[in-house]
């Protein structure tokens, strides 16, 4: 299931994120920054369930049964619950293999018979192998705009990107792997597309928050498909 509905604040985070940045080549204040291993991807995407009576979270087991006099009426890894607007509607698993989906949504309430929850899904793929190629036209599960920063030491890969870190120069940070012109200043734009794992494709683009001699970090969106 795609989420649904425009999420502005994925936009004002990269808007408040380059207005803050050093642009003399100094660290972002409080940018936060992954420490995954090169072959680890870390990604979390708002998330807007919608389920009609019946109906599954894509990727979870999470149901919507019906309201009831007690409530509104889920089920959670097939157990019973009943629910009051605001309370927790969460699971995590191992979706497929190498993927684990961490749900952490919110019950927002029933409206004209569909229930709503909301929140944010956080997406792990581990074992990871960048190639790049085209990506699929569809898959069971896809995610969009998810959100990853990353820290990058020099000499070290990109997560997720055939890319690496070779350092800062006088035209900007300077990164193996890309096509052209290899140099990034602040708030420029980094863009990946291709396979991660043999069942997991990336679109990502990214943009430069900082840029230091040992250091580059990375904050940016993309759209994940997995297949089981």
């Amino acid at each position: 299931m795609r989420p649904k509905g425009c999420y502005w604040p994925v936009v004002l985070l990269l808007v408040l994120l380059f207005a803050g940045c050093d642009r003399s080549g100094g660290e972002a204040t409080e940018t936060p920054a992954a420490e995954p291993d090169s072959s680890q991807l870390a990604f979390t995407v708002p998330y807007r369930a919608v389920l009609n009576e019946g109906d599954s979270v894509s990727g979870a087991q999470l149901q919507y049964v019906g309201n009831s006099d007690d409530g509104i009426h889920v089920r959670i890894g097939g157990e019973d619950a009943y629910k009051k607007v605001g309370d927790s509607f969460n699971w995590h698993a191992s979706a497929a293999p190498g993927v684990e989906l961490d749900y952490k949504l919110r019950v927002m309430g029933v409206y004209l018979g569909v229930f709503q929850a909301w929140g944010d899904v956080d997406i792990i793929v581990s074992e990871t192998a960048p190639v790049v190629m085209e990506l699929p036209d569809s898959a069971p599960w896809v995610f969009s705009p998810a959100v990853a920063t990353y820290a990058v030491t020099r000499g070290e890969s990109v997560p997720g990107t055939t890319y690496s870190y070779l350092g800062k120069s006088d035209n900007g940070a300077q990164f193996g792997g890309v096509e052209g012109y290899a140099y990034r200043e602040i708030a420029d734009s980094l863009e990946w597309s291709g396979r991660v794992r043999g069942n997991v494709y990336l679109d990502l683009t990214m943009r430069v928050s900082s840029i230091g001699e040992e250091e580059v970090h990375l904050i940016g969106t993309a759209t994940v498909w997995i297949f089981p």
